[in-house]
C-alpha cells in the first residue's frame, strides 16, 4: 500500500485531529520518563520509516526558540528531562514534581519546514484528574494506512499507560465544550484503562480490542458521523458513572 499523509485517512469535518491522553498522577522518575520517551521515537519512526531529526524546546529558564537534539541514550535523555523538570528555587529537582518536555520531529535533511511529528508530555505525582497528559500531532506523518495508526496508538497506550484518550478532531471536542463528558469525546480511537469509570459498549460501529490494561475501541468509519453515534452509545451508558 502506498504511503500518504496521516489525515487523508480521516473525514475532513473532523479537523485538526491529535491524540490525547490522559495521565493522570505519578512520580516522574527520570530514567523511566527517559525510557518512555526513547520508546516513543522508535514507535513513530516505525509509522513514519522517514528518517527523522528529532529536537525538543521550551525548557524552563531558556528561549523558547531554542532547540536542541534529542539524545538517544537513556542516561542522556534522563538528563534532559531533568533539564525540563520543575525545581525549586534552589535548582533542585523532586521526581513528585513533575515535568514537561515538547519535541518537534523533522524531516532529516530538510529546512526544518517538514515537521511530520510533534508531541509533548508533562506529568507528576497531581491527582488523577489532572491535566497531566501527552499530545501528538501528526501532522504530514506518511504513514501505510489505517491499521499503521492504529498498531501505533496501541503501542503508545503501552508506554505511557494512560487513564484515557484516544484519537480525536477539533470539531469533535468544540461540540462537547460544556457537556459533562466532554472530555474525553469520543474519537476516532478513544482508550479507556481499567477501572477509569468508563465504559466502552460494544457495538457495530467498532471493534473493541483488549490491551495490556484497557480497551481500545477502533471505529471503523472514520467520519464526523461515526464519532457521533458512538458518542451517543458512550453517553447512555455512561452518564452519571463514577470516573477516576
Amino acid at each position: 500500500m502506498p504511503e500518504e499523509a496521516a489525515k487523508s485517512y480521516f473525514d475532513p469535518k473532523l479537523d485538526d485531529i491529535d491524540l490525547d491522553f490522559l495521565l493522570g498522577g505519578r512520580p516522574a522518575r527520570p530514567a523511566e520518563i527517559a525510557g518512555r520517551i526513547l520508546s516513543t521515537l522508535s514507535a513513530l519512526e516505525h509509522l513514519d520509516a522517514r528518517p527523522i531529526e528529532w529536537v525538543d524546546v521550551l525548557y524552563p529558564g531558556r528561549s523558547a526558540a531554542t532547540k536542541e537534539a534529542i539524545p538517544r541514550s537513556v542516561h542522556e535523555m534522563e538528563l534532559r528531562v531533568e533539564d525540563g523538570a520543575r525545581k525549586d528555587d534552589a535548582g533542585n529537582f523532586y521526581p513528585s514534581w513533575g515535568y514537561y518536555l515538547s519535541v518537534l520531529g523533522f524531516l532529516a535533511g530538510s529546512d526544518r519546514s517538514l515537521c511530520p511529528f510533534s508531541f509533548s508530555v508533562s506529568d507528576g505525582e497531581d491527582q488523577p484528574g489532572s491535566r497531566n497528559s501527552f499530545e501528538l500531532e501528526l501532522n504530514e506523518a506518511l504513514v501505510s494506512g489505517r491499521e499503521a495508526i492504529t498498531e501505533c496508538v496501541a503501542s503508545l497506550v503501552d508506554i505511557w499507560s494512560p487513564i484515557r484518550g484516544g484519537v480525536f478532531g477539533y470539531e469533535v471536542t468544540k461540540l462537547n465544550e460544556g457537556h459533562p463528558l466532554w472530555y474525553p469525546p469520543v474519537g476516532v480511537l478513544t482508550y479507556m484503562a481499567n477501572g477509569s469509570g468508563y465504559t466502552l459498549p460494544p457495538s457495530p460501529l467498532v471493534d473493541l480490542r483488549p490491551l495490556q490494561n484497557g480497551t481500545l475501541a477502533v471505529l471503523k468509519d472514520w467520519t464526523l458521523d461515526a464519532v457521533l453515534a458512538y458518542q451517543s452509545e458512550f453517553r447512555a451508558v455512561n452518564t452519571g458513572a463514577e470516573r477516576g
